[in-house]
């Protein structure tokens, strides 16, 4: 089976399902560029964007145009599962100075979204915009100060993680 039928057939919920699709294909040079075309398709970003988030998650490098083109997709990304994948993977993106502003309109427009996952990961992500961008920090260290008083203990937990870490 191809992986567009693979992430087309799943669940949505099994873990060990997409993990297999993953082990199934990540060796393909093809991999990442496969999956950065089957992200136009809204019925197929959850499993993409869980595919590219276990690619990260497993110590691969994206290249440059790859990078570009998952900064490109931000702004595509229909289902709340996709945009918490992507929050979650800025812990391991270097974000391209000529994509900046694109990623900061996505992780500000993820700070306001109703699903408490993808507000929690929405500060993380901003901690590392301002991270590899210190002018944000201004902004940050007040910003995750306040969520700490205003949002519920499962996104307090986040950012006291992110938090642990400081700002270097």
């Amino acid at each position: 089976m191809n992986i567009k039928d693979e992430i087309a057939g799943w669940d949505g919920k099994s873990a060990d399902d997409m993990a297999r699709v993953y082990d199934r294909h990540c060796r393909a040079t093809s991999f990442v560029s496969n999956l950065l075309q089957l992200s136009r398709q809204p019925d197929l970003q959850n499993g993409v964007t869980w595919l590219l988030k276990r690619h990260l998650d497993h110590e691969a490098e994206l290249q440059p145009a790859e990078v570009d083109s998952v900064c490109r997709l931000l702004a595509q990304l229909q289902p709340w599962q996709a945009r918490l994948h992507m929050l979650q993977c800025f812990a391991r993106l270097r974000i391209p100075v000529a994509h900046k502003s694109r990623v900061e309109v996505f992780i500000r427009q993820c700070l306001e979204e109703d699903a408490k996952f993808v507000r929690a990961w929405a500060y993380s992500a901003f901690y590392e915009l301002a991270v590899q961008y210190p002018e944000f920090q201004p902004e940050a260290e007040p910003l995750l100060a306040a969520a700490l008083q205003n949002e519920p203990a499962s996104v307090q937990a986040r950012i006291r993680t992110v938090l642990r870490r400081g700002f270097s």
